[in-house]
């Protein structure tokens, strides 16, 4: 090592040496030194370097925006399930106003049969002929008898 010390490397190099991973009849090479880079100081600001964040924070920030993901996936379910429903909803209402519509119209052809009926039996040449077939006739002149009202409707 003297010889280290006084700069001869010769006398280093025949030597085997363990710590350097040198082998013998190799000469031995100093390590190399860095370069002198630029400091963070000299950068402009917009490309300063940051120090590393932590594990523990990149782990809070992981969980954190898993949370987030599947509050937003959940939301968006919870949403698609409300529309459904209202489609499912508004597919029944549909439903009661067409059997309303249906009941409706039934309705109203019930309504035309039974004045077609109606006015067949006001038809006073067709009570006529009922009355005969039931024994009846005209009345005789002492079977008509005129109801007067006291008052002034009677004048």
């Amino acid at each position: 090592m003297s010889s280290y010390r006084a700069g001869n490397r010769a006398g280093l190099a025949e030597r085997e040496t363990w710590w350097d991973n040198g082998l013998p009849g190799q000469e031995y090479q100093p390590p190399r030194q860095k370069r002198p880079g630029r400091r963070a100081q000299n950068l402009p600001p917009q490309t300063k370097i940051r120090p590393s964040r932590s594990r523990q924070k990149r782990r809070k920030e992981q969980m954190l925006s898993r949370a987030l993901m599947y509050a937003t996936l959940g939301l968006l379910a919870l949403c698609l399930f409300l529309q459904v429903s209202r489609y499912a909803a508004i597919a029944g209402r549909t439903r009661h106003i067409n059997t309303l519509h249906a009941l409706i119209k039934e309705a109203d052809n019930d309504r035309t049969n039974l004045e077609l009926r109606l006015s067949a039996r006001e038809d006073l040449q067709r009570i006529r002929e009922e009355a005969f077939a039931m024994g009846m006739d005209y009345p005789a002149e002492g079977q008509v008898r005129v109801v007067a009202l006291s008052g002034s409707a009677a004048q």
